[in-house]
């Protein structure tokens, strides 16, 4: 049992693995306990949220150069927190840095760690999760934001969010290069935000919920007893 088609194929280049019946089930969220609050309408605030581990395969400083890029394009107040622990001192001053020299430090936050609970209030406030990481097995946080009815902006090629997100529909899946301005056309528009709030939530109840997981499992049992 693996959780994405991408570790799945990858398992099956192993000879010792080629052979074997491969069942992808996916992390399952709470759908009621990760729900949906109203959103703000229509003021002059944008809140954006990144977490998970302060480590260089994050990618955090793409979203630091989004929140600069937005404070400049933007007549909005821009808001960043940035939850998880650091595994990377040197690279954590390297951001703290970068915020100095984009003249953001109002506009970003390092809150440290938050136990899982604690993580809904920030998800349901927040307008999109940016998660510009390099790789991802799976992105827990993508279907824990999307049933809070929060989208999320990743990188093609990631792993997980290219099997969860649906560009266009749920979230943004883009590049590197065009990560800031993929992020700024999705934001600039709050009809498009606030459909894709409802398709995020949609998603998660219909593909990654518990129920989903549940059934997942029992496919597999009644599969290997056959």
């Amino acid at each position: 049992i693996v959780h994405t088609e991408h570790q799945k194929k990858e398992l099956q280049t192993d000879k010792n693995f080629s052979k074997l019946t491969i069942n992808v089930l996916p992390l399952g969220v709470d759908v009621e306990k990760f729900k949906p609050l109203p959103k703000k309408v229509q003021d002059n605030q944008i809140d954006l949220l990144f977490v998970g581990r302060i480590s260089r395969l994050k990618q955090i400083e793409l979203a630091i150069e989004t929140v600069a890029i937005l404070k400049e394009k933007m007549a909005k107040e821009i808001s960043l927190e940035i939850i998880g622990p650091i595994s990377d001192q040197a690279y954590f001053e390297e951001l703290k840095e970068l915020i100095e020299q984009f003249n953001i430090k109002a506009n970003v936050s390092f809150l440290g760690t938050i136990k899982q609970e604690r993580l809904i209030p920030y998800f349901q406030k927040s307008d999109l999760l940016l998660l510009p990481s390099a790789h991802e097995s799976f992105g827990m946080v993508i279907v824990e934001a999307m049933a809070c009815g929060t989208p999320v902006a990743a990188l093609k090629g990631a792993g997980g969010p290219d099997e969860i997100i649906e560009n266009g529909y749920n979230g943004v899946l883009t590049t590197k290069k065009d990560f800031a301005n993929s992020v700024l056309q999705l934001i600039s528009s709050e009809e498009s935000l606030k459909q894709f709030r409802i398709n995020s939530r949609i998603s998660a109840e219909e593909k990654w919920s518990i129920a989903q997981t549940i059934y997942g499992f029992k496919r597999s049992i009644k599969s290997a007893l056959r």
